[in-house]
């Protein structure tokens, strides 16, 4: 027994001596890293950590290629906010377009057109001109704000624009565009009416155009705080003509000068909109804002040709009946990653031309736009953290051959890339005329639109096409300057250089108004066919211009994907809950359990 326990202790011994030598072999080893690691890691990483920094932070320049056209506008904003109100800061914008050049070239050609916009003193003015500096079409806004007394909705502004295309000869053409505002102080929506002019001075009311203001705030302060948009066309009858008769004589006995007290023009005008109100009409479109007042995500339902009750409204909201009818949903998404993070958008890294804001993106990712069918068209919005600045990249995508589902790879139409001038950190949603510019500044945005294919006589339809999807999307255009995204800055250069190509008074709305007032049902008609939607014959159809398209519609069925909204995840998120809920009761209560019968267990051992 003793010889047993001495050779335990032997081995014990043995096995300590052993254990030793492999601690102290082990920690020489790690002195020895250290020794010589430490230098070489500062030695290597100094240049590694600098060759790192040099391809992060260095302002690189993405590459342009299928250049349809490069846009080039500078932008001046003089008068503080607090010498005249934000209302009041004068605003030029000067822009330039040059052409496309060859697929297998990075530049583009020479100068296209040429654009002004001006807003002074609430003047707003545009000019369109040829390369030779010569006019081919402009427009001038100046508005009118009345109240004759005490009112709870306060005064009234009534605003005029008249826009008009100059011929080769130099002279203007016979037809003129007008769209007369009535913009409330306080109220629930404005509205603008559409009216072409003749040669002879007949005035042709087309149609009304209707900004929804959100309930309460959007009463108080204005469209800032926009619910969404209604597109009406109105009826040629017999009736309708006579009320649109009576509308343009209102009109014409306000901009006479004859009356002159502010109780006889306000009283004029507001008989204006009471007989606007009575003409009857069809729907091109109504949509609704899904986001919360200006907050993101911001997204939107749109109602193709009809007018929801606020029942239909509340069930598509929470996900129901989406099938049902024509029903868009556009759905907004987020990048949080890069984004756009509180108290960390001013850190930036490196020094000028090489600077980076890596929390001061745009955290908005992009928008999805969905049928009954699945996904129609999307825009994708991608920002860069390294490398590319400021630039952000704009990809359209259309789903072309109507089954559901978009193909990035083979359906995209074009990007857009979207630059500030030495990436100056400008909040662009200040310079629109709602927000407040601090003093005046300067700064240069350029566009760059790209087409998807090499083929540029093809490219210059898919850039027509964005366009007409972007008619789709009149709310998205509408948050689109600065705030959400760029896209309604890109659709005000799209629609200057469509109205160039094409000078005619569609056009012309279309470059004075973002929702195209009187292209908008064609534009939609022509994205559904792309799309080879089934509905579009339906909705051409609605819209008087089937025969137009006769031979191009699609009448093939197509599987209805139900689409669920937000009911899939509140389902989700409530089973969840109930789950980790009773799992948590289940495991308190074998808890419990067991300390009860532990004690149980004590009493008896102790008695």
């Amino acid at each position: 027994m003793a010889k047993k326990d001495l050779e335990t202790r032997f081995d014990q011994v043995r096995e300590s001596i052993t254990t030793k030598k492999q601690k102290s072999k082990f920690q020489r080893l790690v002195k020895k890293c250290l020794v010589y690691g430490i230098p070489i890691s500062i030695v290597g990483g100094i240049p590694l950590a600098y060759l790192a920094s040099d391809y992060y932070l260095k302002r690189q320049d993405y590459p342009e290629r299928n250049i349809i056209y490069s846009v080039d506008e500078n932008i001046k904003v003089s008068g503080s906010f607090e010498e005249k109100g934000v209302k009041q800061v004068n605003i030029r914008s000067e822009t330039t377009v040059r052409e496309g050049g060859r697929a297998d070239r990075s530049i583009a050609g020479t100068n296209y057109c040429e654009m002004t916009r001006e807003q002074e003193d609430a003047i707003e003015k545009f000019i369109l001109e040829n390369p030779k500096n010569e006019r081919v079409a402009s427009a001038a806004m100046r508005p009118e704000k009345v109240q004759s007394g005490l009112n709870i909705a306060g005064s009234i502004t009534f605003k005029e624009e008249l826009g008009e295309i100059f011929l080769a000869d130099g002279h203007k053409s016979p037809q003129k565009y007008i769209l007369d505002e009535f913009v409330p102080e306080r109220g629930s929506k404005e509205i603008g009416v559409t009216v072409i002019e003749h040669e002879d001075g007949k005035r042709e009311v087309q149609n009304c155009l209707t900004d929804k203001r959100t309930f309460l705030v959007g009463w108080l302060w204005g469209r800032e705080f926009r619910a969404g948009t209604t597109l009406e066309e109105y009826l040629t009858d017999l009736k309708s003509e006579d009320l649109k008769n009576q509308f343009t004589q209102k009109v014409r006995l306000f901009n006479s000068g004859q009356l002159v007290s502010a109780k006889e023009r306000e009283k004029l005008i507001r008989e204006a909109i009471n007989i606007e109100r009575q003409i009857p009409r069809k729907n091109i479109y109504s949509t609704f804002e899904s986001g919360i007042i200006d907050l993101m995500p911001q997204g939107s339902f749109i109602y193709l040709g009809y007018e929801p009750t606020l029942g239909q409204r509340l069930k598509n909201r929470i996900g129901l009946e989406r099938e049902v009818g024509n029903l868009l949903v556009v759905k907004n998404y987020w990048n949080l990653i890069p984004g756009r993070v509180i108290f960390l958008d001013k850190l930036h890294f490196g020094n000028e031309p090489d600077v980076i804001y890596p929390f001061d993106k745009v955290n908005n990712g992009g928008y999805l736009i969905k049928d009954k069918f699945g996904s129609l068209a999307k825009i994708n919005i991608k920002d860069f953290i390294f490398r590319y600045g400021r630039d952000v990249l704009y990809s359209y995508y259309l789903d072309l051959d109507g089954n559901g589902q978009i193909d990035t790879k083979k359906e995209k139409l074009g990007d857009v890339l979207v630059r500030i001038t030495h990436d100056d950190k400008i909040e662009l949603e200040h310079i629109v005329g709602k927000g407040k510019p601090k003093t005046d500044i300067s700064f240069n945005l350029h566009y760059s639109f790209m087409s998807s294919t090499q083929d540029l006589d093809k490219g210059l339809g898919l850039f027509y096409l964005c366009g007409y999807l972007e008619s789709l999307i009149p709310d998205v255009l509408n948050r689109g300057y600065g705030k959400h995204s760029m896209i309604g800055f890109i659709n005000q250069q799209r629609s200057d250089i469509m109205l160039y190509n094409h000078l005619n008074s569609p056009n012309m709305s279309r470059a004075l108004t973002e929702e195209s007032a009187l292209t908008a049902k064609h534009d939609i008609v022509k994205v559904l066919i792309e799309a080879d939607r089934p509905y579009a014959r339906k909705i051409a159809a609605h819209y008087g211009i089937e025969n137009q398209y006769a031979d191009r519609f699609n009448d093939n069925n197509l599987p209805i994907r139900q689409d669920y909204g937000p009911i899939p995840a509140v389902f989700g998120i409530s089973l969840g809950s109930v789950g980790i809920y009773s799992y948590l009761k289940i495991k308190k209560k074998k808890e419990k359990k067991k300390l009860r019968d532990h004690i149980e267990q004590s009493i008896s051992e102790n008695s």
